[in-house]
C-alpha cells in the first residue's frame, strides 16, 4: 500500500461514514458510530505523531483492524450490499498503517510533511463526522 492510496482509503471511508450519518436514527446507534469514527480519527493522528517522530507505530494496524471491523458492523446495518463491500475492501486496504513507516522514510523532507498533513485531514474527517452525529 502507498501513503497514498492508503490516506485515499481513508478518506473514502470517511466519505461513506457522511453519506450515511443521516440514516441512523436512534440515539444509541449514533453514538456507537461516533465513538468508532473518533476512534479512527485519534489513532490515524497518533500514527501521524509517530512517523514525524521517526518511532514505528507499534501495533497500531492490529488496532486499526479492530477498530475498523467494528465500524464496519456498526455501519452494515444502514449500508446497501454494495456499500458494505466496498467498505470491506476499503478497510482490507487501509488498516495497515504502520507500512507507512517504510515508506516515509524514502521521501524528502517536503513531501514527508506532505503526506503527514494528507493522514492529519483523513484523521480530521473521521472526527468532524464523529463530532457531527453527536450535534444532530
Amino acid at each position: 500500500m502507498s501513503i497514498l492510496s492508503g490516506i485515499l482509503c481513508f478518506l473514502e471511508i470517511a466519505d461513506l461514514a457522511l453519506k450515511v450519518k443521516e440514516k441512523f436514527t436512534s440515539k444509541p446507534d449514533k453514538e456507537k458510530y461516533a465513538i468508532f469514527l473518533h476512534l479512527v480519527g485519534k489513532l490515524l493522528l497518533d500514527v501521524s505523531n509517530h512517523l514525524e517522530e521517526g518511532r514505528y507505530p507499534h501495533d497500531k494496524c492490529q488496532e486499526m483492524w479492530h477498530y475498523l471491523q467494528e465500524l464496519n458492523g456498526v455501519m452494515k446495518v444502514v449500508l446497501t450490499a454494495e456499500q458494505a463491500d466496498h467498505l470491506v475492501a476499503q478497510i482490507t486496504e487501509a488498516h495497515r498503517v504502520e507500512q507507512l513507516f517504510g515508506q516515509m522514510s524514502t521521501l524528502s523532507m517536503e513531501e514527508k510533511a506532505e503526506q503527514l498533513q494528507a493522514i492529519r485531514s483523513a484523521a480530521g474527517s473521521f472526527i468532524a463526522v464523529s463530532n457531527l452525529l453527536r450535534v444532530k
